[in-house]
């Protein structure tokens, strides 16, 4: 699977941002205003089997993909799911309704908007600290192609 690299330092530069690092191999932030965004990273392994590797007083991760989480209020949250192909592309892949703690099905394209939109503004916000030039990051779709 293709990944991006990020390094710590580069999250650490996110304005109006919380992550934590979980030891089963993803972090999860918070962002924006009042850290209203809620987005979690999935990351791949390194070389030497970890989800982190420590370089030159920093760490790295290599993400393979992501998701957005909005909340829909009454206990209901919207997701979509991207992974990253490789130069600069990230393509969604799949959404979901859930509602409690069960599934309930796909969003609808208004649903999915929304979670597009937290992705592109998640993704614009990492442009601006990633130094990993060649890998400039964007959504491969507009919304009304994300079905």
């Amino acid at each position: 699977m293709t990944r991006i690299s990020l390094m710590e330092s580069e999250l650490k530069q996110l304005k109006n941002s919380k992550y934590y690092y979980n030891s089963n191999g993803f972090i999860l932030m918070e962002y924006g205003p009042g850290n209203c965004h809620h987005v979690r990273l999935d990351l791949g392994r390194h070389d030497n089997g970890t989800k982190k590797k420590y370089s030159a007083g920093d760490y790295e991760f290599l993400v393979e993909e992501f998701h957005v989480k909005i909340s829909a209020g009454d206990n209901r949250y919207h997701y979509a799911f991207y992974e990253y192909l490789g130069g600069g592309i990230w393509r969604f892949f799949k959404s979901l309704l859930k509602v409690g703690e069960s599934h309930k099905g796909k969003l609808t394209s208004n649903e999915l908007s929304a979670c597009d939109r937290d992705a592109r503004g998640f993704l614009e916000d990492l442009r601006e600290i990633t130094t990993s030039m060649d890998q400039m990051l964007a959504v491969d779709a507009p919304p009304e192609m994300l079905r």
